[in-house]
Order: structure tokens, then sequence, then C-alpha cells
């Protein structure tokens, strides 16, 4: 489990995370909830190692492998997305990658450079590279966005399946992804105390 505790973040004189506590029950999906600019991407970040909080202590990340899909899908435009997957996990093959392509509807696209996909053909490949890291923890914010309704459900789907008995922190704006892939619910509402559910 992941322990959150008393956790404090500023921005100058914005106060972002206030005092906050949570835990992460491991091989669960926690979902994070609430209105824009609570803070949610801030604690994402905090727990990636990418932020220091002013206050607070965090328990259960010592050691841990991280594995991240961001709001950006941060791919290398120039290449494929069979170089890119292999980035974060160098032992993966040729013929795994393209496997995992296909499985996400991607297999006509894979000789082709990144930079002529689409918004939702880049968060495919940006969801794959992270799933096919190694990882103890996987953290997604935003996941789904630009993905339409049919490719949304298929990628839902796999994720799902290949998330089972893993520990993940996902953040969402969405009702439906919360109730499908979530264990877990934590409300950020705009103001503090959070809500653990």
């Amino acid at each position: 489990m992941i322990q959150i505790e008393g956790l404090f973040k500023s921005f100058g004189e914005k106060a972002v995370l206030q005092n906050f506590s949570c835990s992460l029950p491991a091989g669960k999906t926690t979902c994070l909830m609430g209105p824009s600019g609570c803070g949610k991407t801030t604690l994402f970040r905090i727990l990636l190692g990418l932020e220091t909080p002013d206050h607070g202590v965090i328990l259960g990340l010592e050691g841990k492998r991280k594995s991240a899909v961001f709001q950006e899908d941060r791919l290398c435009e120039t290449l494929g997305p069979v170089p890119n997957l292999q980035l974060c996990s160098p032992g993966l093959s040729r013929e795994r990658a393209l496997s995992l392509l296909k499985d996400l509807g991607l297999e006509d696209s894979a000789l082709s450079p990144i930079s002529t996909f689409s918004g939702g053909m880049k968060r495919r490949v940006a969801l794959l590279r992270a799933l096919s890291a190694p990882y103890d923890i996987l953290f997604l914010d935003e996941p789904f966005q630009g993905l339409d309704k049919e490719t949304k459900q298929l990628t839902m789907d796999y994720v799902k399946k290949h998330t089972q008995g893993k520990t993940v922190f996902f953040i969402t704006h969405d009702p439906g992804e919360a109730d499908e892939l979530s264990q877990h619910l934590i409300l950020l509402p705009s103001t503090f105390p959070a809500i653990d559910q």
C-alpha cells in the first residue's frame, strides 16, 4: 500500500494541496477525480518524483519501478511505434511489439513515423509503451483522452485486462471510466479535506 500523509504543495501564493492524506491499495486501481485545477496532476507528479511536496510524507514508493502515461503523449515523433515501445522496454522483441500494436488496431501503421499518427493513435502507442515497460506501479493521467467511443472501449478493455492485480493510479474526469476501471475512488474537491472512498 502507498500511504500519503499530510501533503502540502504550493506554487507561489497558490496552495494546491493542503494537508492531503489518502491511501492507494496494492494490487488495485485507484481512481482520482475532481474539478480542473484542484491538484490532481500535481499529486500525480509528486508521486512520480517530478515535484517535491512542501510538507508531508509518502510511504510505500521506495524502490518501486514506475511507468506512466502523461496528459501529453511524450513519444519520439521521428520514430515508428515499435522503436517507441522499445525505448522503455529494451528487451521487447519486434515481433512482440507488433503483436501489441495489433491488439489496439495499430498494425497497419507499424512502419510509419509517429509524426503521421492521429491524436488517438498516439494515445494508444503511449498506453502500450507504459503497459509493456516493467513496473510495480502504473500512473495514468487522463489516459483515454482523444479516443472515439469505439476505440476508447477497446482500449479500456485492454488496460483493464492487463492491469488486473496490479497497482494503478488513474486520473480521469469521466465517471464512466472510473466506474469501469477503478476499485478504489478518491474524490478531490476544490477545497479540502479530500474524500477517500
